[in-house]
């Protein structure tokens, strides 16, 4: 391991920068990051930041595995860190390949995981994606050096392993994490309700049309949509890449206050279909399974969550889905749900109202005791507008 001393000289060599003038910037990079890093670590994040590579192991804020080291996940809100944190797997991403414009091979699988306090996705490059082969949903994993990144795309912390990582698979010293608050708290709107630019917001509604599931190729780093340059596919953070199809889905709901198109993109058209984003680009080119996908979905009520946008060619509002909360099918389980929002009205209702008398409550509540209803909407010519990529994705 080299010291403080031979990695300025080092950097210095590397970056052609005076050693004061480093100093200058690792001392502010200790201070801005309010002594989550070490001087070691910060000179680390420096050369980072300045292209360089250093190739001795930086020791960061959390090297050992004692229980103050490791970071809480609500805790994780800078990049260009390097922690620890223990965390249980909620979702593992498929194995995505790639070509780079160097022509080498790589790829990159990602997993989801969350411990009491939040959720983050943790990204494997390269053969660092073999350690991920027996890990399944409810793995814990014990990652130790794992680097903070922010994702531009979506302005959430990611977690990236690297060469200077490790990770221990269902470590013996945990014996389970109960994860809680995993979804940040989205605001409950109708349909009718809804403005243009809401953020996180969410719906209860009916599905009552499904457009035929469309595509767009992306680069799979980062999923953003590719353009064609010389017949080679150019990624505008990557380079030339193998591009991947990307499915988008329209799908029509009613809440009885009113109809709105809502459009999922990749993992949420997963989420949406419980199918995978292969076969949901399939559906495409076959008009009778799309039917039959069609026909089991219309009828169903879910909960999604995500952001307003308008589309450009409709001036339509619409609902980019960031999460599908659930998809209820049967009958029996539709009914379950309103009767639980019935009751959950009435309680607030009767909370608003302490003040009225207990004959006056009463009397109200034999009157609400009627049995509650779901409008039914279908519209066999609805049709369902092309969105624009470019603003959406």
């Amino acid at each position: 391991m080299e010291s403080l001393d031979q990695l300025y000289q080092t950097l210095s060599s590397k970056s052609s920068q005076e050693i004061p003038y480093l100093k200058s910037l690792v001392e502010k990079k200790v201070k801005d990051l309010s002594g989550l890093v070490s001087e070691e670590g910060a000179i680390y994040i420096v050369a980072n930041e300045l292209g360089v590579k250093l190739e001795s192991k930086p020791q960061g804020a959390a090297s050992s595995s004692s229980s103050q080291d490791y970071m809480k996940i609500e805790k994780i809100n800078q990049p260009n860190v390097s922690l620890n944190v223990i965390a249980k797997v909620l979702k593992k991403y498929d194995l995505v390949e790639f070509t780079m414009k160097s022509g080498d091979k790589g790829k990159i699988q990602s997993v989801l995981v969350g411990d009491e306090t939040g959720i983050i996705r943790v990204a494997f490059w390269g053969d660092k994606s073999e350690l991920l082969k027996e890990v399944e949903r409810d793995t814990i994993l014990d990652i130790k050096n794992v680097y903070v990144r922010e994702n531009t795309t979506t302005s959430r912390m990611e977690l990236h392993f690297s060469n200077y990582s490790d990770v221990v698979v269902n470590p013996q010293y945990v014996e389970d994490i109960e994860v809680k608050n995993v979804r940040p708290q989205s605001t409950p709107k109708l349909i009718e309700e809804i403005e243009l630019e809401d953020r996180n917001i969410s719906i209860k509604a009916t599905i009552v049309d499904i457009d035929i599931p469309r595509f767009y190729l992306g680069c799979p780093h980062t999923f953003k949509k590719v353009f064609v340059d010389e017949g080679k596919y150019i990624s505008p953070e990557h380079g030339e890449v193998d591009p991947i199809k990307i499915p988008i889905t329209n799908v029509v709901v009613n809440d009885s206050s009113g109809t709105m198109s809502i459009v999922a993109f990749r993992d949420r058209a997963e989420q949406l279909f419980s199918k995978s984003s292969e076969d949901i680009v399939k559906l495409a080119e076959d008009l009778e399974s799309y039917r039959e996908v069609s026909k089991n979905l219309v009828g169903s009520m879910i909960e999604v969550v995500g952001n307003v946008g308008e589309n450009q060619m409709t001036g339509e509002l619409q609902l980019i889905v960031n999460d599908v909360v659930f998809v209820k099918k049967s009958e029996e389980e539709i009914a379950d749900m309103i009767e639980e929002d019935v009751k959950e009205e009435k309680t607030n209702e009767s909370s608003n109202q302490e003040d009225l008398k207990k004959e006056l409550e009463e009397d109200k509540n034999k009157k609400n005791g009627s049995t509650a209803s779901v409008d039914s909407y279908l519209d066999d010519d609805l049709d369902i507008e092309e969105i624009d990529l470019d603003d959406d994705l």
